[in-house]
């Protein structure tokens, strides 16, 4: 079920943001037909009859523009004989932990382009020291 808040601004897909993140190879718009290959490979995660997901919802954008979007899947499962809601792009998705993924693929990514050393104090980026009270001496 969707829900808005008409004093905010619309909320980011967060999954889908996650998911165009880290798999940036995809052969989205780079010859026909690639838009319908990759909808029918995530269809098929979504119908895996082992791993079955209830919904997913895609966006990849390169360059800022939007080149790929799709839902796929049930955001209501209703018991048996009722019937289902689809995933639609106004859909909520509750994100949990996903966000440390989106953070450490962040981070990975400006230690890779050598604007983050995992060796510095992270208290010079804060401009705070951070210390672990057991070890005040030893560099978070």
């Amino acid at each position: 079920m969707t829900t808005k808040n008409p004093t905010s601004r619309p909320r980011r897909r967060i999954l889908s943001v996650a998911l165009g993140t880290l798999l940036p190879s995809l052969p989205v718009a780079a010859r026909p037909g690639a838009d319908d290959a990759l909808r029918r490979s995530l269809q098929a995660l979504v119908d895996d009859p082992k791993a079955p997901l209830a919904s997913l919802s895609v966006l990849v954008q390169r360059q800022g523009r939007t080149v790929f979007e799709a839902q796929l899947g049930r955001r209501y499962i209703a018991p048996a004989g009722g019937q289902d809601l689809p995933v639609t792009r106004d859909t909520l998705f509750r994100i949990a932990s996903v966000s440390k993924i989106i953070v450490a693929l962040g981070v990975m990514r400006l230690v890779d382009a050598g604007r983050l050393d995992l060796a510095a104090d992270v208290g010079t980026l804060l401009g705070y020291p951070l210390r672990n009270p057991q070890h005040p001496q030893r560099a978070i």
